[in-house]
């Protein structure tokens, strides 16, 4: 039951968002339709995934390639949220600075055959700073709408409530693998990729309702 969870229904949720988008694509802003390439890309990427778990082959390098392509189109996506010069500036740096931080795991620390729990730290904590930015630089659109009218709001509640709690599952994850006597096949494994799991569906279904919310921005 858990490998049907994590193998198909989690990877499949991302559909749900992508249908809604297709569905409300008319009244998506510049911001949305990039969020809609993030979901397109994570599906790609799922697909890839499981086709190759399937086979048989090894696809933790996929999640490699993965942070880097969500970390740059999620930033990209904030980008259009950012009033500031100054910020634009910043989250521009984090873009090229992230990648190479990246390269840097894959060669030295966590090669394609382990869990790049360091950078996805990492990506967590740049991307929980950039949405509570743009949360707050946003609290002028609610004066003119109502805070649950905002698709960004949504937007950026569902990432702030996923990469928060995954940057514990992440520290927790480097934790266990620094303790030789946690296993592959330690159910304390299952607990956190399960977790991991609810928490990226929520996310997808936040999503699916910042584009049904599209309409309002227009």
């Amino acid at each position: 039951m858990i490998n049907l969870f994590l193998t198909y229904i989690v990877p499949g949720s991302v559909f749900f968002p992508i249908l809604v988008f297709l569905l409300h694509r008319k009244t998506a802003t510049g911001a949305l339709v990039l969020l809609f390439g993030y979901l397109v890309m994570s599906a790609i990427v799922n697909i890839t995934a499981v086709v190759l778990a399937t086979l048989h082959h090894r696809n933790l390098w996929l999640l490699h390639v993965y942070t880097v392509l969500e970390t740059v189109i999620l930033l990209l996506f904030f980008i259009r949220l950012i009033p500031a010069r100054r910020a634009k500036t910043v989250v521009w740096s984090l873009m090229i600075l992230f990648p190479v931080a990246c390269i840097v795991n894959w060669l030295f620390l966590q090669n394609s055959s382990n869990f790049n729990t360091y950078t996805r730290s990492i990506e967590a904590i740049i991307i929980i700073g950039v949405s509570a930015y743009c949360w707050v630089s946003s609290s002028a659109e609610t004066v003119r709408m109502r805070w649950t009218d905002n698709p960004v709001n949504w937007v950026i509640s569902g990432l702030l409530l996923y990469f928060a709690s995954a940057l514990f599952l992440f520290l927790f994850s480097n934790y266990l693998l620094a303790n030789t006597q946690t296993k592959a096949d330690d159910p304390i494994w299952d607990i956190v990729w399960v977790t991991h799991g609810f928490l990226l569906v929520i996310m997808y279904i936040l999503f699916g309702i910042g584009f049904i919310k599209s309409k309002n921005a227009r």
